[in-house]
């Protein structure tokens, strides 16, 4: 066979192939197939009726132990939280100096959020100097500072929550945990 007699015969036998997807695609628009799955799914459509529920609602009430349950509160004591038996402080003030330096929070151990004794507050990290006193570690929720010459931990207080949907509050009030 010579290389013109093979492209022919290619050439064909692609057009066959095609004229037969063109034909099958045809049929396949022309006589749609009905399963017997499609008809007994109608026949259940057709046969269903609305029903009424007659099952009363559950009173709010019940609900209350639910909304009194503390969903921001910590699932575990960790390391670096506050110890618990202890009373810590989120406050301390020198003596020699008079300064008064309040830990609002931690960001990671990176940052120390720390009210001034005018009102402000600053960002500090380890290191730095804030009113004569020297950072020297930050924990979650704990700073180690230099002051007078002492080394002093100071811990932020956990705060409580207020559970906002229950009604004897009657308002919606909450304060965040950490």
């Amino acid at each position: 066979m010579t290389r013109k007699q093979i492209n022919l015969i290619l050439w064909w036998a692609a057009g066959a192939a095609a004229a037969g997807a063109a034909l099958c695609l045809a049929l396949a628009i022309l006589l749609p197939i009905e399963s017997s799955a499609d008809s007994h799914e109608r026949v259940a459509i057709a046969q269903l009726k609305p029903t009424n529920s007659t099952t009363p609602l559950p009173a709010l009430n019940s609900f209350q132990s639910i909304w009194d349950k503390s969903l921001r509160g910590q699932l575990a004591q960790s390391d670096d939280a506050p110890p618990s038996g202890a009373a810590p402080s989120n406050v301390v003030t020198s003596g020699d100096s008079g300064t008064t330096l309040t830990l609002l929070g931690t960001i990671g151990e990176s940052l120390a959020m720390i009210r001034m004794p005018d009102g402000t507050t600053e960002l500090r990290q380890v290191g730095e100097q804030i009113a004569g006193a020297q950072i020297l570690a930050i924990r979650p929720y704990q700073i180690d500072i230099r002051l007078d010459g002492r080394t002093i931990t100071i811990a932020k207080v956990q705060e409580t929550t207020i559970n906002p949907i229950s009604p004897a509050n009657g308002a919606v009030v909450s304060t965040p945990g950490k």
